[in-house]
């Protein structure tokens, strides 16, 4: 019966695990943050979801270079790159290119394609300040990275 017991508990105990987090949300982590530095931009990378449970996590890469952080369901990375020419790709070789200007906050969904055949394919999405403001809310943060100019 002890046995029954424990298996119970593991078996409620294990998937909640993963809900909780100690990641600050959206408003939390822009109200504590700094502005990026001079010569340099803000992009928040993130990506809407209902659950955990759908759709795994991405890496993200930012002008080829492989960011150490996925990107899952309902969160977002933050990253001070500087001004410039950006490619950002996500794993599996969907890309967005834009131009970041100095002291500018760009926002980048990544959005889903749903296809006739086949599985819907999801794909980053630059996204209007406003838009991307009101959809991040409720995130939380997977990673920070303030990149450096070489």
């Amino acid at each position: 019966m002890a046995y029954l017991r424990i298996i119970l508990i593991l078996a409620v105990a294990l998937p909640l695990s993963g809900c909780l987090t100690f990641s600050p949300r959206y408003e939390e982590w822009v109200a504590s943050s700094i502005t990026p530095a001079s010569g340099k931009g803000r992009v928040y990378v993130y990506r809407p979801g209902l659950l955990p449970l759908f759709g795994g996590a991405y890496d993200i890469y930012v002008n080829e270079v492989y960011l150490p952080a996925t990107i899952g369901p309902r969160e977002f990375i933050a990253m001070d790159p500087p001004a410039g020419s950006i490619t950002l790709r996500i794993q599996g070789g969907a890309v967005v290119e834009f131009v970041l200007e100095k002291g500018e906050v760009v926002y980048i969904r990544i959005a889903v394609s749903h296809q006739l055949f086949g599985p819907p394919r999801e794909y980053p999405q630059v996204v209007e300040a406003s838009v991307g403001r009101s959809e991040i809310k409720g995130h939380r943060l997977s990673a920070e990275f303030w990149v450096r100019s070489e």
